[in-house]
C-alpha cells in the first residue's frame, strides 16, 4: 500500500487506522479537517504521534499549560530548526536532553496523541491521504501506541465529550468564579490548575486553548469544578457576572456625571427688569421753577404709542394741588 486516499464521509478515520493497523503500515496520514491539516504518523501499524494541526505546537502548548517545561526551554529547543518541531520531534529532544523523563514524555505524548485523534474523528467531515514511508531509524516508535487501544479510549470519550457538552458546558459559555459552597469542598490539583485561569470573561473554548490539554480534559475539569459549586457557566449573550458589574459602573458615572453640569435645555433664571413710567409735561408751566428742573426719563417707544394723555395731566394736576395743600 504505497498511497491510500479517500472522503472521512465514506471511509471513517477509525476504519482507516484498523486497516492501516492489520496491514502493519508505516507511513504518515494527513487529514484535511474544517478545522485544520491534521497528520497521524503510524510504524507498523502503531501509532507513534497525532497533531489535529500540524502547524501547530499541540504538545509544547500541552507541557507549558501543565508547567512541565517553561516557554524559555521550549524555544530554546527550536533553535537552529528554522521550522517548528513536530509533537514527534519535541518529544525526542525533551528525552536526548533530559528536560523531562522518558516515562514524563511518553504519558504526555499519548495524551496528546489520543487527543488528537479524538478531534480528528469528531471533525464533521473531511479528506484523508496516506502515504507509506520507511520506518524511522530512532527511538521514537517505543512512544508508540496500538491503534485498538487508541481508538477504544478514544470512542469512550468521544461519548463522554457529547454528555458534559450537552449538560451545559458547550464550548461557547463563559466560565466564572463563584465560590465553594462549603469548606470542605474538594478540588483535584488539575482542577485548581484551572480555576487559576478562570477570570469571568473566558470562554470553554478560551480556557481549552490555554491549558492546551485538550477539550476533553478541560471539559472534564471544568465538569468537576460545576459539581463542586465553585465555578458557574453563563450565556456571554446575557453578559457574564463580571462585565455586568463593570456596565453598571459606566452607568453610575454618567449620574455622576450629569450632577456636575447644568443641562442645556433648562434657561438660566434672571430678575425681570422694573418698568419706569415715562415723564409728563407739568400742567402749570408758571410753577415750574418752583418745582425745580426735571430731567426726563428714558422712554420706551412702546409705552408711548399706548399712553392717555389725558389721564396723566389730570394726576398731574391733582398732584400738584395736593403740593400745594402741604405748603
Amino acid at each position: 500500500m504505497g498511497m491510500l486516499a479517500g472522503d472521512l464521509n465514506l471511509f471513517p478515520l477509525s476504519d482507516v487506522l484498523r486497516l492501516l493497523a492489520t496491514t502493519s503500515k508505516t507511513g504518515a496520514l494527513d487529514v484535511l479537517t474544517d478545522a485544520g491539516q491534521g497528520r497521524v504518523e503510524v510504524v507498523e501499524g502503531r501509532l507513534r504521534a497525532a497533531t489535529a494541526d500540524r502547524y501547530r505546537a499541540g504538545l509544547a502548548r500541552r507541557l507549558l499549560g501543565a508547567g512541565a517545561v517553561d516557554a524559555t526551554t521550549l524555544l530554546e529547543l527550536h533553535e537552529g530548526t528554522g521550522s517548528l518541531l513536530s509533537d514527534r520531534q519535541l518529544a525526542e529532544r525533551l528525552v536526548s536532553g533530559e528536560y523531562m523523563g522518558s516515562g514524563e514524555v511518553a504519558a504526555s505524548l499519548r495524551e496528546h496523541t489520543i487527543d488528537a485523534v479524538l478531534e480528528l474523528v469528531r471533525a464533521p467531515d473531511g479528506s484523508f491521504r496516506f502515504e507509506g514511508l520507511e520506518a524511522p531509524d530512532t527511538d521514537a516508535e517505543a512512544l508508540a501506541i496500538p491503534v485498538e487501544e487508541l481508538l477504544e479510549e478514544v470512542e469512550r470519550r468521544d461519548k463522554e465529550m457529547d454528555e458534559l457538552e450537552t449538560a451545559s458546558v458547550p464550548p461557547t459559555a463563559v466560565v466564572t468564579v463563584v465560590g465553594p459552597e462549603d469548606e470542605e469542598t474538594a478540588v483535584s490539583a488539575d482542577g485548581w490548575q484551572l480555576l487559576a485561569l478562570i477570570d469571568g470573561h473566558r470562554t470553554v473554548a478560551d480556557l481549552v486553548e490555554l491549558r492546551g490539554c485538550g477539550s476533553y480534559d478541560t471539559h472534564r475539569r471544568l465538569a468537576e469544578l460545576l459539581q463542586a459549586g465553585v465555578v458557574a457557566t453563563v450565556d456571554r449573550r446575557g453578559g457574564t457576572p463580571v462585565q455586568q458589574i463593570v456596565d453598571g459602573h459606566e452607568a453610575i458615572s454618567q449620574l455622576e456625571a450629569r450632577g456636575k453640569t447644568v443641562p442645556a435645555s433648562e434657561p438660566a433664571r434672571t430678575t425681570p427688569p422694573v418698568p419706569v413710567p415715562a415723564p409728563v409735561p407739568p400742567a402749570h408751566p408758571e410753577r415750574a421753577e418752583e418745582l425745580g428742573s426735571v430731567t426726563p426719563l428714558p422712554t420706551h417707544d412702546d409705552d408711548a404709542d399706548g399712553h392717555d394723555a389725558d389721564f396723566d395731566e389730570d394726576s398731574l394736576r391733582r398732584l400738584m394741588d395736593g403740593v400745594e395743600t402741604l405748603r
